[in-house]
């Protein structure tokens, strides 16, 4: 991902580029760390170009590739509803991805989950997808993958660690999260 500095244009998005800075992704980044990264990283080039402005009395600027161009589609809170029956690296992704919003839910026995984090599991399972496995937080995912819930958030309570949601009553093992 990254920053670009860019001249404002008619268009969403397509003015020339005047400065561009990059971050790597890492497998355990969440939007709103990407968010603040990316907030860090934009001021510093900010500075830099403002500093270039100052002394060059000019900026240079490269135009895009609208080939390389992509769209983002606006994020509905529908977009945060699981679907078990995808891979553990996938509904980990979703999480991260919609963390803090729209955030990610599942539902069972008519309540509702907020999933706030979980990483994708070596243990395999044949059981039904969205079955809690045990007391650490393993939920069977598709393809006979597992990802472990780390912290989630039961309906009308606070956020809390995954075996604090067992010890308390609110999930049991071999529940199903749909």
């Amino acid at each position: 991902s990254g920053i670009t500095i860019m001249q404002m244009d008619k268009g969403l998005d397509t003015g020339d580029m005047i400065a561009t800075s990059e971050i790597d992704l890492t497998a355990d980044m969440s939007a709103s760390m990407l968010h603040d990264a990316l907030a860090v990283m934009g001021g510093k080039l900010t500075l830099e170009v403002l500093a270039t402005l100052m002394r060059d009395g000019v900026l240079k600027a490269e135009k895009q590739d609208n080939a390389l161009a992509n769209y983002a589609h606006l994020l509905k809170k529908s977009d945060g509803q699981i679907d078990w029956s995808q891979g553990a690296i996938e509904i980990d992704r979703q999480i991260r991805a919609l963390n803090p919003w729209p955030g990610v839910f599942s539902e069972s026995n008519g309540k509702r989950f907020k999933i706030l984090a979980a990483k994708p599991a070596a243990l395999l399972h044949g059981l039904q997808v969205g079955s809690v496995l045990d007391k650490a937080g393993h939920v069977a995912c598709g393809n006979g993958t597992t990802l472990q819930i780390t912290k989630i958030q039961p309906e009308g309570k606070k956020p809390m660690e995954f075996v604090s949601a067992i010890n308390g009553g609110y999930i049991e093992i071999e529940q199903v999260f749909q």
